[in-house]
């Protein structure tokens, strides 16, 4: 038996469907919050923004690779960037349909390109 959805998962999960049928712009918070079975607020205690919600993990990654490029020396800065590309990767490939649909939004939504 699989574990439950965390509301954030529920979030990201709603957020993304919404984006789908009815696109970015016409997408609200509210309904956000709503699909997930959420208060607003607790969308606003996980994400600052509509935009925070399509890239979920990115404050946990950059973290993951700037603590990874801070340990690095001088003999393995090449290996320490290898593997923060790898990180990258790794986390796109993890993340499968999710991925996809983010790219499919930043390609689309000129605000979100720039993110």
């Amino acid at each position: 038996m699989t574990a439950p959805a965390s509301p954030r998962e529920r979030i990201v999960e709603a957020a993304f469907a919404l984006f789908d049928e009815q696109g970015y712009s016409a997408t609200t918070v509210d309904q956000i919050a709503e699909r997930a079975g959420v208060s607003r607020s607790t969308y606003f205690r996980m994400f600052a923004s509509k935009e925070d919600v399509i890239f979920p993990d990115h404050e946990d990654l950059h973290g993951r690779i700037q603590a990874r490029l801070a340990a690095a020396n001088n003999a393995t800065s090449i290996l320490a960037v290898v593997e923060g590309a790898r990180m990258v990767l790794d986390h796109f490939l993890a993340e499968g349909d999710l991925a996809r649909a983010r790219y499919r939004l930043t390609r689309t939504v000129p605000a979100l390109r720039d993110r």
